[in-house]
């Protein structure tokens, strides 16, 4: 980032900058986006409603939806200022919330767990850590965990990938000058927008589903992942023939082009 008479002015311009720019560029992505975000008030309505064969309520887990909602937003628009690495930071807890709800669906007695953290945490970390998070109840879960656990080695922590991918030197003179990325370079930002927008979708898909499954008095919510890949898969296609060396963003964070379990077990 250049030096100025205040940077911190300064990165704050660039980032609005960004998102201006982005939202000139890739209208397609905020009209994809703000389907995506409506989608979330959608499931939270079913989830008010809905009542399970027994007659119950599930109305206590829809903080978890709400958080969702939220997290997911300001994931969208750390990738709208070209800062994938902040985005994935922020998704982090709405992938967590969809996998602790499936996990109490199954268990209600992992909500006392979860409940009493700070008393035991010992039995929190190993309930609610790596493929402990898997459930029965959210299909594809085991897959939503595996993009939590890379989340967490590629943007929780200063390992060596997250030092060496946002540092760089260059010679000058009898100097090297060290520089440390604010911003995503063009590729990368796009390598991330798309595998961003297919994994929200495909949770939803799973929240659908799993909704479904449990409350009998509703109809599912029909979440929109045909028309998305029906509507984007030529870009998604396009990128990933023209730049193969993005396609491990894709695929791993994004889940592209893997089609969402219907129902069932993980």
């Amino acid at each position: 980032m250049p030096s100025t008479k205040d940077p911190i002015l300064d990165y704050e311009a660039a980032r609005s900058y960004n998102r201006n720019a982005f939202l000139l560029n890739h209208s397609w992505a905020f009209r994809a986006y703000s389907e995506i975000d409506r989608t979330f008030d959608r499931l939270g309505y079913v989830l008010s409603q809905g009542r399970d064969h027994n007659r119950k309520s599930y109305v206590s887990l829809i903080p978890f939806f709400l958080l969702m909602r939220r997290q997911s937003m300001n994931a969208f628009w750390a990738l709208c200022s070209h800062q994938s690495f902040e985005a994935w930071v922020l998704l982090r807890p709405c992938l967590e919330s969809a996998l602790i709800v499936g996990k109490w669906i199954d268990d209600p007695a992992a909500a006392v767990v979860w409940e009493k953290r700070a008393e035991d945490r010992e039995t929190y970390r190993k309930e609610y850590s790596g493929k402990k998070l898997r459930s029965r109840s959210l299909p594809d879960s085991s897959s939503i965990q595996e993009v939590l656990s890379r989340i967490n080695d590629d943007f929780m922590h200063a390992n060596p990938d997250y030092y060496r991918r946002h540092i760089d030197s260059r010679e000058r003179e009898d100097i090297i000058a060290l520089n440390i990325h604010y911003f995503d370079a063009v590729l990368d930002h796009e390598a991330h927008l798309f595998a961003f927008l297919h994994l929200v979708v495909v949770l939803q898909h799973s929240l659908s589903q799993m909704l479904a499954a449990l409350l009998v008095d509703q109809s599912p919510v029909d979440v929109g992942y045909d028309a998305f890949r029906t509507a984007y898969s030529h870009r998604y296609d396009s990128f990933l023939r023209d730049h193969p060396e993005q396609a491990d963003v894709v695929r791993t964070l994004g889940l592209w082009p893997r089609v969402p379990q219907s129902s069932g077990a993980t």
